[in-house]
């Protein structure tokens, strides 16, 4: 769905895909995009990701230390999860929120499980992106998908592109 979406949109473009881990888009993209960088902060999928797909960029970093870039013009964040024991990395927001701030793409694509306990912070992340500016192209809930853990989960989908006036909000939520 997000690759179809994408598909006529990409031409020329930076696109950022935040954690990757083992399963970028990359595969399901045609190749008309500039530059596709990935990152992991697991080494083993850092290698994995080179081997297998030697057309992308792929950084073995966490979120937090994604290399500057001249530019983002997509910024995926497909797995916005809630880890182990009801807990998730707390840089993804902060990220993404940085990563908007500093680049202001033309779309921001995020991805999360439809029935997490997180929801409402999920939901004010997607608000704060659409307060920088952006519009809301669509919701879905996509069911059922396998996790790469076996885990079958709905998925929920926003896709946010960016109008034509922006709005600075603080990025960095206290």
């Amino acid at each position: 769905m997000i690759a179809g979406y994408l598909a006529r949109r990409i031409e020329g473009k930076v696109i950022l895909d935040l954690n990757c881990g083992r399963t970028p888009l990359f595969p399901f993209l045609p190749r008309t995009f500039d530059v596709y960088v990935g990152n992991t902060a697991d080494p083993e999928a850092a290698r994995f990701l080179k081997q297998v797909y030697p057309g992308g960029t792929w950084v073995q970093c966490l979120d937090v230390r994604i290399p500057d870039m001249v530019r983002v013009d997509v910024l995926l964040c497909l797995g916005w999860e809630v880890g182990r024991e009801g807990r998730r990395e707390a840089t993804v927001d902060e990220t993404v929120m940085g990563l908007v701030f500093q680049y202001y793409p033309e779309m921001v694509i995020l991805e999360s499980e439809a029935e997490t306990p997180k929801r409402e912070e999920f939901d004010a992340l997607v608000e704060w992106v659409v307060e920088q500016g952006y519009s809301e192209v669509g919701m879905w809930e996509v069911r059922p998908w396998q996790s790469s853990s076996g885990v079958v989960t709905h998925r929920g989908v926003v896709i946010l592109e960016r109008g034509s006036g922006r709005k600075v909000k603080p990025w960095r939520r206290k």
